[in-house]
């Protein structure tokens, strides 16, 4: 109890200016302290605005992201019926070509069985290939030339379109396009990459496209060399395609 009477004893001893220069000190601190709380209070509203304009930011951008997921996703299945629609049949009926004179049995096949699912092309690319590419006449080049490979060069000119677009786009995520890049590599591209990559005892490109323009043949790897050039293989990867027909 002596310190409290200590205290109060030793302020009543106080000269005037002492008194002063005391209340100031208080209230120095208390403005001091005032100011601190008021600041900590201040960094916290801060820090919590920041956190949920993140969030909106955060959920704007994928909300963003989601619809033009949705509106690609939509071109892409025009894309892919454009592909599924392809009917080079009719292309060869439009020709005064006599299909059983020009063609062996087994193309004719394949002819049939690409009509509509062009993810079996394959079968029609068997005349270019190691040892058949010496057996196959001129004839049958030019007919293959402008009535197989110039329908799908302007299909893959439509796909690169859209497979550039996916890429460059800012509000799609990579998880997005991941995506797309996978189900266009697995519905649209299978015979495709094979045809541009497969390769017999790692030597030589088993399929001999050299009799056509150079120009044409650019043209059709460009979206082969697309999935290299950016790594865009998400089903399989360039050494599957390479070894497998």
């Amino acid at each position: 109890m002596k310190y409290p009477f200590l205290v109060c004893f030793l302020y009543f001893n106080l000269t005037k200016d002492q008194e002063i220069n005391l209340c100031l000190v208080g209230v120095g601190t208390l403005t001091v302290g005032v100011a601190l709380y008021t600041a900590i209070i201040l960094l916290r509203t801060l820090k919590q605005i920041k956190i949920q304009t993140d969030e909106a930011q955060f959920q704007s951008r994928a909300t963003l992201a989601m619809n033009q997921y949705n509106i690609y996703y939509k071109e892409l299945e025009i894309i892919t019926s454009t592909f599924e629609n392809m009917n080079f049949k009719k292309n060869m009926e439009r020709r005064d070509l006599d299909l059983k004179t020009t063609f062996p049995l087994n193309f004719r096949q394949s002819l049939d069985y690409a009509n509509g699912r062009n993810e079996k092309l394959c079968g029609l690319f068997t005349l270019f290939m190691i040892p058949d590419r010496h057996e196959r006449t001129k004839h049958q080049e030019t007919y293959f030339q402008h009535d197989v490979l110039l329908p799908l060069i302007r299909g893959y000119e439509h796909l690169l379109l859209f497979l550039n677009a996916i890429k460059n786009d800012r509000l799609l995520t990579d998880e997005y396009k991941s995506m797309f890049y996978e189900k266009i590599e697995y519905e649209l591209l299978q015979s495709y990459l094979r045809i541009c990559n497969y390769r017999f005892m790692y030597k030589d490109n088993d399929y001999d496209l050299s009799c056509f323009p150079e120009q044409w043949l650019d043209e059709f790897y460009k979206v082969n060399n697309f999935y290299i050039n950016n790594n865009a293989f998400r089903y399989k990867d360039l050494a599957f395609y390479q070894r497998t027909m």
